[in-house]
């Protein structure tokens, strides 16, 4: 076995491992060079290459964690060429640069594939399976709570109704108010409209729907307990609109184990004895991409014209 040196003017030698602990002389220009020690116990295992290697491994699939394996794996690689008498670990950052890189086109390739069928949110497409009507009017009319609201777009389904009464008018079914809740299954948002008897002014109706938020399932959206701290982002007062005066709340709360996004309107039109509570939300992560569409609806609420 032989040990790979290089002098200070660039020359490089093979020494017999015999030499090892001894000075020698450069034959091309005398300067002394001291051979390393070939003790095993002095070279170690980079720790940038395991790192690189685990990162791969347990990061699998997350795209961040496979592409810091890659940047662990060329830094180790680059530590390795510096310092290859005291340090190994070669194979283990080739791994982690080719795992690292294998798992993250494969998890960019499985986004991609994911988003072009239309397989987001498959738990809540399994939970709301047979459960929605898509087979409606763009805007739907509520006769007897005396509103029409606007679906977004047609990938938006109207909750059936629960009673025997049948097919999703609340005027068929009048006590059904949980039907009025729509659903956009792929993108796990929901918009849920809550008919009231005015009994005090617009901020008080505001301050109620928070407390509902922090005590109920609105809509039996979640089918769980969701009593739970909501934080407000913000409260406004958006300008009337043909006669229809509104206050808005912006909030987050946690529901099911997600963190969701809540726009909270109440609006109630001038000399109306109701008032009606919208609550349009969509998990946190995915609120910025769903909101046009949530106001848009919001946007489109209309008060009947009819005699009460």
């Amino acid at each position: 076995m032989t040990l790979s040196l290089k002098c200070t003017c660039g020359v490089r030698l093979d020494i017999p491992e015999d030499f090892a602990g001894k000075q020698l002389t450069c034959p091309d220009c005398q300067h002394p060079i001291a051979v390393p020690r070939s003790d095993p116990a002095l070279i170690k295992t980079s720790g940038l290459a395991l790192a690189s290697l685990l990162l791969a491994l347990v990061g699998a699939f997350t795209v961040i964690g496979t592409l810091l394996a890659v940047v662990f794996g060329v830094l180790a690689l680059a530590h390795l060429r510096r310092h290859p008498e005291t340090i190994t670990g070669k194979p283990y950052a080739l791994a982690g640069i080719g795992l690292g890189i294998v798992f993250t086109m494969v998890t960019v390739t499985a986004y991609s594939f994911v988003e072009q069928l239309g397989l987001r949110n498959l738990m809540g497409q399994a939970q709301w399976a047979g459960k929605l009507d898509y087979d409606i009017p763009k805007t739907i009319i509520r006769n007897n709570e005396f509103f029409s609201i606007e679906r977004p777009s047609d990938r938006w389904g109207l909750k059936k109704p629960t009673s025997k009464n049948g097919p999703g008018n609340a005027e068929e079914d009048p006590s059904g108010i949980d039907e009025m809740l729509l659903v956009n299954v792929e993108e796990d948002a929901h918009i849920f409209v809550l008919t009231e008897r005015m009994q005090g002014d617009l901020d008080s109706y505001l301050t109620n729907a928070k407390e509902k938020l922090e005590k109920e399932d609105i809509g039996k959206i979640f089918g769980s307990k969701t009593s739970g701290r909501v934080e407000v982002r913000s409260t406004k007062r958006p300008p009337a609109v043909c006669g229809l005066n509104f206050v808005e709340m912006v909030a987050d709360k946690k529901v099911g184990g997600q963190e969701r996004t809540f726009i909270v309107r109440v609006a109630q039109k001038q000399n109306d004895n109701f008032v009606y509570q919208i609550f349009a939300c969509a998990r946190k992560s995915n609120f910025e991409r769903v909101e046009p569409q949530l106001r848009k609806a919001l946007a489109s609420f209309k008060v009947l014209d009819n005699e009460r």
